[in-house]
C-alpha cells in the first residue's frame, strides 16, 4: 500500500462531573477509538496470450503472460464507489497488445480500491477488592 494512516486514541468520560459525583456506576468509562485509512495495492494489468512472441506462456509472473494491455490514452474514470455496480476502472482504456509488443500499459499504473476502517470502544474498567 502506498499510503496507510493508522490512529488511535482513548477518552476518560467525564460522567462523575456530569452527576457531581463519582461512585461505582458513574466512575472508570473510557471511549476508545483506532481509525485507519489506506490507498488499495498497486494493480498489476495482465494481456492473455502471447502477442509480444516472447514465447512465456504459461511460464510467465504468476503463470500469466508477461505480455501487458496497450494503453490508449482514456481517462481511467477510477469509481471510489464499490457499491454503484460499475466497474472499478474504464475498460475500454485498455486493448490488446499489438503483435510483437509488450504492451504500453505499465504494471502497476494505478491503485486498487482503498480503505476506511474505524473501530469503537466503550469501556468500564473495575476494581474487586
Amino acid at each position: 500500500m502506498a499510503h496507510d494512516f493508522v490512529a488511535s486514541y482513548q477518552y476518560q468520560l467525564p460522567f462523575e462531573h456530569l452527576f457531581h459525583h463519582a461512585n461505582r456506576i458513574t466512575a472508570g468509562w473510557e471511549f476508545s477509538e483506532i481509525v485507519r485509512a489506506s490507498t488499495g495495492f498497486p494493480l498489476t494489468l495482465r494481456a492473455d496470450g502471447d502477442l509480444s512472441l516472447m514465447g512465456s506462456i504459461p511460464n510467465g509472473v504468476n503463470n500469466h503472460s508477461l505480455d501487458l494491455p496497450d494503453y490508449n490514452g482514456a481517462p481511467l474514470n477510477l469509481n471510489g464507489n464499490p457499491r454503484n455496480g460499475l466497474p472499478y476502472f474504464n475498460t475500454f482504456a485498455f486493448g490488446d497488445n499489438t503483435l510483437g509488443t509488450p504492451g504500453s500499459a505499465s504494471r502497476r499504473s494505478f491503485h486498487g480500491p482503498g480503505m476506511l476502517n474505524f473501530d469503537f470502544a466503550m469501556l468500564k474498567s473495575f476494581s474487586f477488592s
